[in-house]
């Protein structure tokens, strides 16, 4: 026993120690208790005397307080200690003593944080040399950055890839490169380089050896830190007998994990959907391989029916999902239930052949938008599929299109707040302002696509690339003044971007404005949220800016309503309850300030000071659950004339449709359908920000996930029902369709809980305004039965005409 014990800690420590080989990993120079040391390698920080002095870098170290993401809450470990650290190279250079002639160095590149939003873009050179041999050389650019970002984007789910393989590997690139004629030294020259770690050996053989060192011990230690272990497969249905693959149904909300089987009333040919004229519904089938099928790919034929043909390639987007584990939904990116990383089928993917692998599901979505002037009854369209090019099978699709349109008109407005309005990869150099304005016309037309409302102004600062006017004067005396550029700038906004918002306002972030015209006031509300002290001074001086601000208001909300654009709702501070007394208070100030200027008002709240505080005094107000969102809120609300709304109720399906309809707001403002910028560095990474619903997809167009359609299914539930009300206003009130009618919504509202916490699984977030919902009764299924019943109750109240 003696001897076997002294044999492996001899041949480890021989084995990290050798003079041979070279490990190095990278970070700033920091405390000692903050740098997360890797067994076998040296730490090197940006102040090592190897690292040349006039180098420009960036390091990053993990801290405890650190988040996957800079929003400054407590997220989750990276994968290993390897990755914990790292040194952007935006110039510079390294020089490793060498004492062989010969070596092969290996390169890690990566950064498990935020990847290449560390670059400079403005300098997009990149560059790797190795002594004086270039390895990488390239432009930075639109399309080389979302190659890098959404690594994962094209990856097709396999049961044999470890999570490791799936989540790890792809994170860091490796570079190679062989030496040979060493003069005692290796150099090497960056230019936007994220540097992680360097592997150095005499030869290929002992490189390899090292680098798999290396990977074992990063295995062993993500392993203790994500013990995640797959389910095991349910059973499989009897349908399953005798047959190469079975076809299932499911519905937009059904979780579909690797390990999932349908049930055998969920196996079928025919797949049957309902939808109104000029709907947009979506087909949701799978494909279960009871063999491998390679290249399974699947094609949709046209629809046909009593009103002719409808083209697929014009009215539809095919997608095939893809597997991706869920991750955290919170900005911290924390994940501490391991059912986190289950993989789940709902990001979407183009629809190209992919494998085939026995016993995973393949889910694939049709979303199907309704001519408006489609005849009413079935179509059907065929559905083939294929195995390495041969036809393997077929079934087919089933449309009911139903003899009625839902009622836009009217309706409350559903918006989103894009965090960033363009992807930031647009901005990169060599960008115009036409080029800019194309990618701004791109999102609006994906918004517009889906019925959403353009209905969100929230210009950027200083004017880039568009300055909508110009705010000059003295303090005290500054007013708006616009040139025929300018103005010409604003009528191509409201007039084409955003040509599509039927909503008849629009929600103005007062504060951004006024960057954009050149007034770079300080903001008090941010001082307050950042709890500095307020000096009189400075209190002196916003006053002054509140009269500035008033007046610059009713200027610009004349003009508004001159030109005829939309009504402006004027939003210049929100979510009052995260600053205090003192943020509410100043909040109160500014709705009084607006209804002086002539404008519409409009506040955020999420807490009871606010809730108790604006309804006399705002034109809108709009809560989440933390206000919280009780019957007596909304009636106070309304009982000063004002109009109640939603601000990040959630993105769930029945928090967009039964739920709203509940609280009959006016509008549903969500903020994190197009959270994409805090998707990064890795798109599909779980420990990320994943409650954007919204995609960069490769070519900087936005891609929509499944939830999202799901999200645009529960606006239809809310349009369903908004739709059924407008026709009970028209029937006649004794009529047994309009009594059966009002009989139903009535047992509705009773059913549907007013408080929105009452769904909640878990504490509301008040400030990113997300939370789990119990799906026990609100499911899929019964959803869909709620929806054929209000539309049977439409038909209805429409045969009596």
């Amino acid at each position: 026993m003696k001897k076997s014990t002294l044999i492996l800690p001899l041949f480890l420590l021989a084995a990290a120690l050798s003079a041979q080989e070279k490990c190095l990993m990278f970070g700033g120079k920091v405390p000692a208790n903050r740098i997360a040391r890797f067994p076998g390698f040296t730490y090197v920080s940006d102040k090592d005397p190897m690292v040349h002095k006039k180098s420009i870098t960036r390091p990053w170290n993990y801290s405890p307080g650190g988040a996957a993401m800079s929003s400054g809450n407590k997220g989750s470990l990276p994968a290993d200690a390897l990755l914990e650290h790292g040194i952007a190279f935006h110039q510079g250079g390294l020089t490793v003593p060498w004492k062989g002639k010969k070596a092969v160095v290996r390169l890690l590149l990566g950064d498990w944080f935020q990847g290449w939003k560390r670059l400079n873009k403005n300098k997009p050179l990149i560059l790797l040399a190795v002594n004086g041999k270039d390895v990488i050389k390239s432009t930075m650019s639109k399309e080389n950055a979302y190659k890098a970002w959404g690594k994962l984007d094209e990856y097709v789910f396999s049961r044999k890839d470890s999570i490791w393989d799936r989540l790890v590997k792809p994170v860091l690139s490796e570079e190679t490169v062989e030496l040979d004629n060493i003069n005692g030294k290796i150099e090497f020259k960056f230019n936007n380089i994220l540097l992680t770690a360097i592997l150095i050996a005499p030869d290929k053989a002992a490189l390899e050896k090292t680098a798999a060192r290396v990977e074992t011990l990063r295995r062993k230690e993500f392993a203790k830190r994500y013990p995640w272990q797959p389910r095991p497969d349910e059973p499989m249905p009897q349908a399953a007998k005798g047959k190469k693959f079975i076809v299932f149904q499911k519905h937009g909300l059904d979780v579909i994990y690797p390990w999932s089987r349908p049930a055998d009333k969920e196996v079928t040919d025919t797949i049957k959907v309902f939808a109104a004229k000029g709907e947009q519904e979506l087909f949701r089938f799978g494909i279960l391989p009871l063999q491998d099928m390679p290249e399974l790919f699947v094609k949709v034929g046209d629809f046909s029916g009593p009103g002719g043909r409808i083209s697929t390639a014009s009215n539809a987007d095919f997608w095939r999902e893809r597997y991706k584990e869920k991750g955290s939904e919170k900005m911290s990116g924390l994940i501490t239930d391991m059912r986190k990383l289950d993989p789940q089928s709902y990001v979407l993917q183009e629809n190209k052949p992919q494998n085939g692998e026995k016993g995973t599901p393949r889910m694939y979505t049709l979303d199907l938008r309704v001519p408006d002037k489609t005849a009413p009854g079935l179509y059907t369209a065929p559905v083939a599929v294929y195995s390495k090019g041969k036809l393997a099978g077929s079934f087919k699709l089933l449309l009911k299109v139903l003899p009625f349109s839902l009622q836009y008109k009217g309706s409350a407005s559903f918006n989103f707040q894009q965090a960033d309005m363009i992807p930031w990869a647009s901005w990169m150099r060599g960008y115009t302002k036409e080029s800019i304005r194309k990618e701004l016309e791109k999102r609006c037309g994906f918004i517009a696509k889906y019925r959403f409302q353009n209905d969100y102004f929230c210009p950027w600062g200083y004017g880039y690339p568009f300055r909508y006017g110009t705010i000059v004067g003295k303090p005290g005396e500054r007013r708006f003044t616009q040139t025929p550029a300018q103005a010409a700038d604003m009528d191509w906004w409201f007039k084409k971007a955003a040509a599509q918002n039927h909503s008849g306002a629009c929600l103005v972030k007062a504060s951004y404005f006024m960057l954009n015209m050149g007034w770079s006031h300080q903001n008090l509300f941010k001082e307050i949220y950042g709890r500095k002290k307020i000096t009189p001074q400075r209190m002196k001086e916003w006053d002054t800016d509140l009269k500035d601000i008033e007046r610059i208001i009713g200027q610009l909300t004349k003009l508004f309503r001159a030109k005829g654009y939309p009504e402006p709702y004027w939003y210049y501070a929100g979510e009052l309850d995260n600053m205090g007394v003192r943020g509410v208070q100043e909040g109160v100030r500014i709705g009084h300030l607006i209804r002086r200027a002539g404008g519409t008002s409009l506040v955020t709240i999420n807490g009871p000071l606010a809730a108790r505080a604006t309804p006399a005094v705002y034109d809108h107000i709009w809560a989440n659950p933390a206000a919280p969102i009780t019957e007596k809120l909304v009636a106070d609300i309304r009982k000063h004339g004002h109009k109640f709304g939603c601000h990040n109720c959630g993105d769930s399906r029945f928090q967009a449709g039964f739920h709203f309809w509940r609280l009959g707001a006016v509008a549903r403002h969500q903020e994190t359908i197009f959270y994409t910028s805090y998707t990064g560095p890795l798109f599909y990474l779980p420990w990320n920000y994943n409650t954007a619903q919204v995609y960069p997809a490769m070519d900087g167009s936005d891609r929509p996930t499944l939830n999202f359609l799901n999200y645009r299914d529960g606006r239809d539930d809310y349009l369903y029902l908004f739709t059924l009300e407008n026709k009970i206003k028209q029937a006649k009130a004794d009529s047994p369709a309009c009594k059966n009618a009002r009989a139903f919504l009535a047992q509705l509202k009773k059913k549907i809980h007013f408080d929105p916490r009452s769904y909640h699984v878990e504490g509301f977030d008040a400030e990113e305004g997300t939370a789990e919902v119990n799906s026990a009764e609100w499911n899929s299924m019964s959803i869909e039965r709620y929806r054929w019943h209000i539309a049977q109750l439409i038909m209805a109240l429409e045969s009596e005409k």
